[in-house]
């Protein structure tokens, strides 16, 4: 075949190839270099501790160094080169103890918890080590070794530390006790052993529970949350979850009281024991009796002698002989003077305080005594605070408002301004220097703004636990935002060198296990800043290089085959010449793929990738878990329960959409009247289009409902009305029975039949068929495209409907997409476990569509042969 080829075609052909080739080694270099360019995050591990979980990262004295705790030891590396320098064992711990006799201290696991905080006291650097029962360990340092002292202190009870600092070399540490309550206990660092030299029990005001002149106060509750502990040269504040701040003076007072310090809480534990206690009895005892006296019952033998002698338990009894009948109202009223009795005499005695409950320790204060000198509670007065750090450089307290996304500031001397019960907003400075973003919001996992004292910068952690702004808060009035970058990690502990060069972190991740229960395990890594910055644009830009890459290699493979290939040089010099000429087409044609690419295939794409990363509406961050979402499908409860649900609609979907349709099709065909048959066409297709929300809404109510047509009938005969719905037994075949009966799709068949040449019938009746074999043997083989589109249609909606059951809300009928659209829109909304769910149902399709096609061709090229 003569295809027009000459010469000048195959040269352009071969310059085309070489110039695409030179343009693909090119693009694929520059790919190269963006893919090379891509900062990675490098996973830290601790030197032999390979089978150890690493469970803190703490920064050193000076962000030269860092450390990573396990359960056993302690590594220390090096803040820039990550190069490991020594390590400390846990077992010297041990063997210190064992050698003194005191090793029972560490039961409980305490060993497995501990936590460092560095102490720089005079010339001498210490790292005292808590082990997480509230035993204190010290260890010197050298620079390079750490080295244990024998200096130590053994808590007397279960103690959890939540935080400490120092000030030279007095220790404050908050503890919160086995009595759950939380305590500060101060410490000499150069005299651990000596224990604890003051101590101090935290308490909360309640300011809804204010008398005049008085306040409500109480021990601070164990389940606050701490975001930290700071000790400057007066005070030591306690920042707490949701932004309340205490604060009290390092003498540690309640008050101060005749002049002498007063622990509130344990004088009114003193005064109840010998004065409200015994006041309450005598005159709970008193008020009965006199009742015994002035009851005048012929019963009442009692002398004057064995009443006084008698205490209020017997008193009650012996009351009780004489009228049972009254006894419950009578102690009530007992009671209620007695308290008022009691709290008179324990007012006199404490003059500071009223109203003592012994039960939950709190109580009423005069206000005179809170005069913020001694201990203070400040409270946020806005939103939720996700994280609240202080600078001891610039002398203020930073945290971030959940309710508008800032960053605010509060200098010390307004800190300490505030009246007991106010509030930080009345101080707080909003910083108006730093851009946020406009879809941000500030992260609640962790401690949602870090602080690197080094060099005097805040970390700003984001709700998708990936993003992460680093603000220079050098210049208290121009505070600046130096990098925002997204790592690829999940964001849970930030620390950093003086230079903020580089960043040290901690990751939670999560790992889903076969039998689909989560481990959760921390890795340490670290990361350049600058570098991370830059990761968006590069990646972005590698992708694209990627893209390019791929087309100029495919075209240039096809125009090195042309160079060869006359024939395949003749269909690129058609095509050459058939774009010319409808060039604005093609062009037209790609503005619609890509249109199409980007709303539809893009999509796919996206949810297929999605299926294997943790994302959820509350944590949009990609976090890789591998197959994690597929293994908490599989082994959800009720999965095998959704696929047998979903088989049994889809056979009963694909029978009641094809056989009733079909026939009513074919009953109508043969209905000469045209009059009738299309009055029965018009009455079949008025009910398709009520809208399906009403259908499924009288069918819930006015047919399955408790008063439905069905119970109705159920009642007339004499039964008890049946919950077709919510009852297991009845909801399957009640929901199949939605549609009866079921011949909404007739039209498609309909269509069909009639456009079948009446010389078929003809030819079928001179054989002697009639109208079933006619039925099977002509209209069935000649509409078999209508019921194959029917077939794929009908299996299509079958699987992908969820209306049924979840507007219905019926009992045991939950499938596959149900759970899909549940996980998603459910209070976790996690996409990533919808999204593999929606990939299981695409695979699925995806098979039984392709199939489907694959029987059309065979039947195709059947008929063509």
């Amino acid at each position: 075949m003569n295809l027009g080829i000459t010469q000048k075609d195959r040269k352009a052909a071969k310059l085309t190839c070489i110039i695409l080739s030179v343009l693909f080694v090119v693009f694929a270099a520059i790919s190269a270099i963006f893919g090379i360019l891509i900062p990675r995050t490098d996973e830290i591990k601790a030197v032999g501790a390979q089978n150890e979980e690493i469970k803190s990262l703490v920064e050193g004295k000076d962000g030269t160094d860092y450390f990573l705790l396990t359960d056993n030891a302690m590594y220390r590396y090096d803040a820039f080169t990550n190069e490991y320098i020594s390590t400390f064992s846990l077992l010297e711990i041990e063997t210190l103890l064992q050698s003194k006799g005191e090793t029972e201290k560490l039961t409980g696991g305490s060993l497995t918890q501990w936590s460092i905080h560095y102490m720089g006291v005079g010339e001498q650097d210490y790292y005292i080590v808590n082990d997480g029962n509230g035993n204190l360990f010290k260890l010197q340092d050298d620079g390079k070794n750490l080295t244990l002292t024998e200096d130590y202190c053994l808590a007397d009870s279960k103690t959890v530390f939540k935080g400490c600092d120092n000030v030279g070399s007095d220790l404050y540490a908050l503890a919160l006790t086995s009595t759950n309550n939380y305590y500060v206990y101060k410490y000499d660092i150069e005299d651990l052993s000596g224990g604890i030299t003051k101590s101090k029990m935290l308490w909360d005001i309640d300011l809804s529970g204010d008398m005049a002149g008085y306040k409500k106060i109480s021990p601070m509750p164990a389940s606050s949350g701490i975001l930290g502990v700071e000790a400057t040269e007066d005070c030591l504040y306690v920042f707490r979850d949701g932004g309340s701040v205490i604060k009290l003076t390092l003498n540690m007072a309640d008050g101060v009281v005749d002049g002498k310090e007063v622990d509130f809480f344990a004088l009114a534990d003193e005064y109840y024991t010998q004065y409200y206690t015994p006041a309450y009895d005598e005159a709970y005892a008193e008020f009965f009796r006199e009742k015994i006296r002035n009851n005048k019952s012929e019963k009442n033998t009692y002398t004057e002698e064995q009443i006084l002698a008698a205490d209020k338990d017997e008193l009650v009894e012996m009351y009780t002989e004489l009228s049972p009948g009254t006894i419950a109202r009578l102690q009530t009223e007992a009671d209620e003077q007695a308290k008022e009795e009691a709290e008179k005499g324990f007012s006199d005695v404490n003059p500071w305080g009223s109203g003592y409950d012994k039960a939950t320790k709190s109580m009423f204060i005069a206000e005179e005594y809170l005069d913020g000198k001694n201990y203070s509670v400040i409270y946020s007065g806005e939103g939720a605070i996700y994280g609240i750090v202080y600078s001891e450089k610039n002398k203020a307290a930073y945290y971030t408002n959940a309710s508008d996304g800032y960053l605010y500031c509060v200098e010390k001397a307004d800190l300490d301004s505030v009246a007991v019960g106010g509030f930080l907003s009345s101080v707080a400075k909003r910083i108006d220097s730093v851009s946020y973003g406009n879809d941000k919001k500030f992260s609640n996992f962790g401690n949602g703004l870090g602080y690197n004292k080094f060099a005097n910068t805040l970390y700003l952690k984001f709700q998708n636990e990936k993003t992460v702004s680093i603000v220079d808060i050098n210049d208290k009035d121009n505070c600046k935002v130096l990098y925002t970058y997204q790592g690829d990690f999940d964001v849970y502990t930030l620390t950093g060198d003086k230079d903020n060069t580089v960043t040290h972190s901690l990751r939670q991740v999560s790992n889903v296990n076969l039998d689909g229960t989560t481990s959760v395990r921390l890795y340490a890594c670290t990361y350049s800043p600058a570098r991370f910055e830059q990761k968006a644009l590069l990646t972005t830009l590698f992708i694209i290089g990627l893209i390019v890459t791929a087309v100029l290699l495919l075209a240039a493979i096809w125009f090195f085959v042309a160079t060869k290939n006359d024939n395949t040089l003749g269909k690129v010099k058609i095509i050459s010449k058939d774009f010319k000429k409808y060039k604005y087409v093609y062009l037209a044609l790609v503005f619609f793929i890509v249109v199409l690419i980007l709303f539809c295939y893009y999509e796919a794409v996206g949810a297929l990738s999605m299926s294997f990363f943790d994302y959820t509406r509350e944590k949009p961050a990609w976090i890789w878990n591998n197959f994690g979402n597929y293994i908490r499908i599989f082994n959800q409860p009720d999965f095998w329960l959704s696929i047998g649900n979903m088989l049994f609609f889809l056979v009963s979907d694909l029978f009641f959409c094809i056989v009733p349709p079909l026939i009513f099709a074919f009953l109508l065909v043969l209905i000469r009247n045209q009059n009738l048959s299309g009055w029965i066409r018009a009455a079949m297709f008025i009910p398709s289009i009520i809208p399906s929300m009403a259908s499924m809404l009288i069918w819930r109510e006015g047919i399955y409902g408790a008063d439905g047509i069905f119970n109705q009938i159920v009642t007339l005969f004499g039964g008890t009305p049946i919950e077709y719905l919510d009852n297991v037994d009845y909801s399957r075949w009640a929901l199949i029975f939605m549609g009866f009966p079921y011949i909404g799709g007739y039209l498609i068949f309909y269509g069909g039949m009639m456009n079948i040449p009446t010389e078929y019938h003809e030819a079928g009746r001179l054989e002697g068929l009639g109208i079933i074999k006619r039925f099977f043997k002509i209209d069935i083989p000649l509409i078999m495209p209508q019921i194959k589109y029917i077939f794929i249609m009908t299996f299509i909606d079958s699987v992908q409907n969820y209306a049924r059951t979840y507007i219905l809300g019926s009992s045991g009928t939950i499938t596959p997409v149900e759970n899909m659209y549940r996980i998603m829109t459910g209070t976790q909304a996690d996409y990533g476990m919808a999204s593999a769910y929606a990939t299981i149902l695409f695979v699925f399709l995806f098979a039984a569509v392709a199939t489907n096609f694959k029987m059309q061709r065979k039947d195709t090229m059947g008929e063509d042969l």
